[in-house]
């Protein structure tokens, strides 16, 4: 199986923005991702009984592009992660249409023996591109950097004394913000980091 094409984390950013734009283009928080998946791409979501107990996935999207798979627990308890993994199938379904085109299974059973046979390097960049899409998708740019400085602002007796900022205080104001978005706080975490939005607001000058 071919590698997918190199994509830096902005260019995943610039097609999850283009994504919105065309599926939700209010940006309002939290992303519907569900909605967009049953309501305008028209695809079905599948809750799979142990799926990733028993096959170590979280979901899947289906070869004919109709159905993503997630596992049953997820649906039904883990909100945050649960619509991490839908963006993350849809970002496989923006990004790599084509490598479906080549797909050779049609049954769960199928799948897990494809995915186990994908080499070790490919299978990573096509998780992590989905990754960063499912990042982009449900915690936009723009709403991340005004919700920061909203929460920023709401924290700021916290900091106002400190001579020096802790490293750990946006991982501290990552659980509001995660509950804001609906994603658990490591994603916004992630975001923070990988945005540079700690560079960007300066917590001092609150």
């Amino acid at each position: 199986m071919r590698k997918p094409r190199f994509l830096t984390y902005q260019q995943i950013g610039d097609i999850a923005q283009q994504f919105l734009q065309k599926y939700h283009p209010s940006f309002d928080i939290p992303v519907p991702i569900e909605a967009i998946i049953e309501f305008e791409l028209g695809l079905n979501i599948f809750p799979f009984p142990n799926l990733y107990q028993s096959f170590g996935i979280n979901g899947f999207l289906t070869s004919d592009l109709k159905e993503i798979y997630v596992d049953e627990l997820q649906f039904g308890i883990y909100n945050e992660k649960y619509r991490f993994t839908l963006a993350h199938e849809v970002g496989h379904l923006v990004m790599h249409r084509s490598w479906y085109d080549e797909i050779p299974w049609k049954s769960l059973d199928e799948y897990i023996r494809w995915y186990k046979g994908v080499d070790n390097q490919v299978m990573s960049v096509f998780e992590i591109q989905g990754n960063f899409f499912a990042e982009h998708v449900l915690v936009p740019g723009a709403q991340l950097i005004e919700a920061c400085k909203r929460v920023a602002q709401d924290h700021k007796a916290l900091f106002k004394d400190m001579k020096e900022i802790p490293d750990s205080a946006w991982s501290y104001m990552a659980n509001e913000l995660g509950r804001l978005f609906e994603v658990s706080p490591s994603v916004i975490s992630c975001r923070i980091n990988r945005a540079g939005i700690d560079r960007l607001i300066d917590l001092r000058s609150l």
